[in-house]
């Protein structure tokens, strides 16, 4: 209902309320009037009417009787009167009360219309507490979204003062509300020095337009988080103020996500230096600013030995701690680690004198004593050098002449350098050619085994064989010697090791267990300073089921050499399993008898070069028959290698040695022939 309408009503009600107050007024005073004409009346009656009547009458009888008409007519006269007077009061009341009656139904219907406004008052009131009702839910649920949303909200003014924050920028800074509230917004927010708040707010009011930054903001703690706002201007509805609302996603893991994956392609993980990927980038962008350049390849000699013996976690920290030293020591910072235990520098100038000052300095660092826990370790390098623009004019052909000069300077021995050369180019080709080839022989299992007889000397039967290495066909002309040579300067041999061995274990169960023969298995020196060795033929004699006295490793004098006590060791726990172990080509290079003293040797194959020259009565002939007698009276078994002529066989079995091998006896052969042989 209309408001100006309710208003009127109101007024009415007021004005007939004030009325009937006014009216009843009057009728209570008007019988007073009458009464008082009455007294007025009736004393001036008795006062005046008998002394009248004194005057007109002295008879007493006819006085008697006008006083009984004089009260006859009182009554009469004062009856009408009260009648005169009574019809007057009467047409007042009669007037008031139809007023009254008509008010009355006035009333009644403005009452009923009261009700009516009343009722729907009451249903507009009820209406409205719902509204007001639904307003606060939806003001509590907007309350519920702000306070307990996993997204910063943030309220401020356009000069920079913080008005209001939700619940989670709070637990996110740990500060109480009343710390932040009225503080200025750079307080809290961390923006770049040159950041320009009216431009940023200017970019704001551009129509439709949200901005998107990342702003990092402090805790309590101070430490940043970045947070990536979204942010746009609204109209406060109760001030009309135009403030600023900023919504914030807390992205800082996903940074520190970005940031270690960034890491992860660009640099190293365990050192912390700049990987491969970064060492391509930035070698392609010095040479095509034609920037001279020197590259040091390095690689360190015999890493795995110390992994291996130790364990990766001292490896790991040591290159750690040698990647860490490297960079104080060296004021350019253009280190990076290729890959395992190998590191490139790159020097911006292509000055040998330098170059060589760089090596030196190199050399020096390592080469000290480095204390690893309760481990004292001295390394050493190899490096290989190569220059641009003299050595090459792209990235790829210079890595390739580093790793050319590393492989020259690595074939020289430990702790070599060595600057790439052209004439290189060859020899290294064929090694890599080699190499591969070698690779594809392995996955196709184009190897196989030839087997060559031992001969009892005296008795010309056969006491054994040994398991001698062949490619099954080679395109390329490539002897065994040249490619075992290869094998074991690129850690190749330990693999075909373990293929010869699985496949002599293989031929000795399937056609050699039911005789007494022994089987004889080449073993190369990087298999036995191998720490898998031994698990490794513990496997196989499980799944072979062979007897290990029937397997005789050869180990050359060479592999004894670089790490004797772990070569013991191995050779021991051979033992222990039940193989036997012979010392083969006995007499060429050390041919140091400490082995004989101290190694639990079966058997001694003395060299071909020494059977060769047998025949001839001189030094030849005695050395070996000196090393005959040594090895019976050391409880040796002696075997000839390279016998080609039956004197050089007489001649064996003379001076008492007990067993030989060689063209003139039989040559290697297929495992079908051997087998059609016995």
């Amino acid at each position: 209902m209309d408001k100006n309408k309710v208003e009127e009503k109101q007024k009415f009600v007021e004005k007939q309320n004030s009325t009937l107050q006014k009216q009843p007024k009057e009728i209570r005073n008007n019988p007073w009037k009458t009464i008082l004409v009455y007294i007025l009346f009736g004393f001036s009656w008795i006062i005046f009417s008998d002394r009248f009547l004194l005057i007109l009458v002295s008879d007493h009888e006819t006085f008697i009787t006008f006083q009984t008409y004089k009260g006859w007519f009182y009554v009469l006269f004062t009856a009408g009167l009260l009648y005169l007077l009574i019809i007057m009061d009467n047409r007042t009341v009669f007037r008031l009360t139809k007023s009254i009656s008509e008010k009355n139904q006035e009333l009644v219907g403005f009452s009923e219309e009261m009700i009516a406004i009343e009722e729907e008052l009451k249903f507009n009131i009820d209406a409205l507490n719902v509204s007001l009702n639904a307003v606060n839910q939806h003001q509590k649920y907007i309350e519920d979204i702000f306070n307990n949303s996993n997204t910063i909200m943030l309220v401020w003014s356009q000069d920079g003062i913080i008005l209001d924050v939700n619940q989670y920028f709070l637990n996110l800074t740990q500060f109480e509300k009343k710390e932040v509230v009225g503080k200025c917004w750079s307080n809290i927010i961390m923006i770049d020095e040159y950041f320009d708040l009216e431009a940023y707010i200017s970019s704001l009011k551009i129509p439709n337009r949200n901005m998107n930054n990342e702003f990092s903001i402090r805790t309590k703690e101070n430490e940043p988080r970045i947070i990536l706002w979204n942010s746009k201007i609204l109209k406060d509805p109760v001030s009309g103020a135009d403030n600023i609302v900023s919504f914030g996603i807390d992205i800082s893991v996903e940074k520190e996500r970005e940031k270690e994956i960034h890491d992860l392609a660009y640099s190293d993980k365990l050192t912390g230096l700049k990987n491969r990927t970064v060492f391509e980038m930035e070698m392609t962008e010095w040479i095509s600013n034609k920037q001279p350049l020197t590259i040091f390849y390095i690689d360190f000699d015999n890493f795995k030995n110390l992994n291996e013996v130790f364990g990766h976690a001292h490896g790991d920290e040591f290159l750690k701690r040698y990647a860490t030293n490297i960079l104080h020591q060296f004021d350019f910072a253009n280190v990076y680690r290729w890959s395992g235990d190998e590191f490139v520098f790159v020097q911006k100038t292509d000055l040998v004198k330098d170059a060589n000052d760089t090596i030196e300095e190199l050399m020096r660092i390592t080469k000290q004593k480095w204390t690893l826990g309760e481990i004292e370790y001295y390394p050493s390098i190899s490096i290989g050098v190569t220059q641009y623009p003299k050595d090459g004019d792209d990235f790829a052909e210079l890595l390739k002449n580093a790793e050319m000069a590393l492989y020259k300077a690595k074939e020289a021995g430990k702790q070599q350098c060595k600057f790439y050369e052209h004439s290189f180019q060859s020899e290294v080709q064929n090694l890599i050619t080699v190499e591969s080839t070698i690779n594809r022989t392995l996955q196709a299992k184009d190897f196989e085994l030839h087997y060559q007889p031992v001969y009892d000397l005296k008795l010309r039967n056969i006491v054994g064989f040994e398991a001698l290495l062949r490619w099954k066909s080679s395109k390329q002309i490539i002897s065994t010697g040249e490619f075992i040579s290869v094998a074991e300067k690129t850690g190749q041999i330990i693999d075909i090791d373990r293929w010869v061995i699985d496949e002599a274990f293989r031929f000795l169960k399937l056609h050699l267990s039911d005789k007494e023969l022994i089987l004889a298995v080449n073993l190369s020196a990087k298999s036995l300073k191998s720490h898998k060795l031994i698990s490794y033929v513990e496997e196989l004699i499980e799944r072979h089921k062979i007897n290990p006295s029937q397997i005789e490793f050869e180990v050359t004098e060479h592999s004894l050499i670089e790490n004797f006590d772990f070569s013991l060791k191995i050779i021991n726990e051979l033992k222990m399993l039940g193989f036997k172990i012979a010392l083969d080509d006995f007499g060429t290079r050390f041919s140091s008898l400490n082995y004989l003293s101290k190694i639990p040797f079966n058997s001694l194959k003395i060299d071909k070069s020494y059977i060769d020259r047998v025949n001839f009565a001189g030094k030849d002939q005695m050395i070996v028959e000196q090393i005959i007698q040594l090895a019976s009276k050391l409880g040796l078994k002696t075997v000839a290698e390279g016998i080609e002529e039956e004197c050089q066989a007489e001649t064996l079995q003379r001076l008492g040695c007990d067993m030989g091998q060689g063209y003139h006896l039989a040559r290697p052969m297929p495992a079908e022939m051997a087998l059609k042989l016995l």
